[in-house]
């Protein structure tokens, strides 16, 4: 069971997407977490899994991509026990939404560490998911 408690909250309005990140450590260590789900307004990268509720396709990735080598420290920040981190990431543009009101799906699945020393190390890598959520948007 992971003592990191992960929710997305989606707000469909006025022509935007925007995702509402809830990060919280339910532990009693402090844990590393991604910075790209806790901090950034516009991730360099397919951060969730976005797909039409209907069909379950997975809509195309448009956002900005930039290549990466391995995983570093910098790219974790710490969530000490009992703390909460909130991000409101705008996804409008970074997938293919479909013209017209439809119902899509959101998720996430990554990793976070309960100990990093120096660099994270892929063996000991834990999965930080959310729950699938359905949501209406209205398209471009």
């Amino acid at each position: 069971m992971s003592d990191v408690k992960l929710s997305l909250a989606v707000q469909a309005e006025q022509g935007r997407v925007r995702v509402g990140v809830v990060l919280k450590n339910e532990g009693t260590h402090t844990v590393y977490v991604p910075r790209t789900l806790a901090v950034d307004k516009d991730p360099p990268g397919r951060l969730f899994d976005v797909r039409d509720a209907d069909s379950g396709e997975k809509l195309a990735y448009d956002g900005v991509m930039i290549k990466r080598g391995p995983l570093k420290a910098a790219d974790f920040m710490e969530l000490k026990p009992g703390a909460e981190q909130q991000n409101s990431i705008d996804i409008t543009n970074n997938y293919s939404f479909k013209a017209g009101k439809r119902v899509y799906q959101i998720a996430y699945e990554g990793l976070y560490w309960d100990d990093m020393a120096s660099e994270p190390d892929m063996a000991k890598a834990l999965t930080l998911t959310s729950a699938p959520l359905l949501f209406t948007y209205g398209g471009k």
